[in-house]
């Protein structure tokens, strides 16, 4: 799941083509990507509600690699 702060439409170019990168990733996988816009919630929250929704059982947490 990746948390947007705009509807997927309105991302910038790079920023869609991550979560394309990401979709084809998780085919690959048998995974499945979830895209949640933000709207001003809180991002633990967010988790919390897409848990729920899904009826998740397990909720894995990481970031991007970041170049220094």
């Amino acid at each position: 799941m990746t948390v947007v702060p705009l509807p997927v439409e309105k991302l910038d170019s790079e920023q869609q083509k991550n979560i394309a990168r990401w979709q084809k990733l998780a085919q690959q996988f048998g995974a499945h990507i979830i895209v949640e816009e933000a709207r001003s919630r809180k991002t633990a929250q967010i988790i919390i509600d897409t848990a729920e929704r899904f009826h998740m059982t397990q909720i894995v947490l990481g970031h991007s690699a970041r170049s220094r």
